[in-house]
């Protein structure tokens, strides 16, 4: 995941970022507006950020949420998954990274998986990543 940050980092589809922290769409984004929030240093969870730290991660997380909102001028609906290391064991391999999407197509419709992003994994996003961090930067 730390190559995946730092090649990310000098992509198109950056959204927003502050010193430590990178929120771009990622390459093979499975939801039409899709948003990783990682560290740009390899950190294996929540707890190993100090408190500095933690609030530039809050302050860049909210600002993707209030460009999501952005997108169709009302409160638009989430899904927030939260990567972190197990914590015991192999925390070295890990890389904490929040990963939201929204399942609005737009202001009026709901994305559904479809038989062949559901059983067998192939996912069809109608917007392109790139395109989707050109119009989440807007905001």
């Amino acid at each position: 995941m730390c190559e995946v940050v730092a090649r990310e980092a000098a992509g198109p589809r950056v959204v927003a970022e502050t010193d430590g922290f990178l929120a771009y769409v990622p390459e093979a984004a499975r939801w039409p507006y899709e948003v990783y929030v990682a560290p740009r240093a390899c950190v294996p969870d929540l707890p190993a950020l100090d408190a500095a730290r933690r609030d530039e991660l809050m302050r860049l997380y909210a600002d993707v949420l209030r460009r999501f909102d952005a997108l169709y001028e009302h409160p638009t609906p989430y899904v927030a998954c939260w990567y972190q290391a197990p914590a015991r064991t192999k925390r070295d391999a890990a890389h904490l990274c929040a990963r939201v999407y929204t399942p609005q197509r737009t202001a009026d419709k709901l994305k559904f998986l479809a038989t062949s992003e559901t059983g067998g994994g192939a996912y069809i996003n109608d917007v392109l990543p790139d395109a989707a961090a050109a119009r989440l930067r807007e905001f």
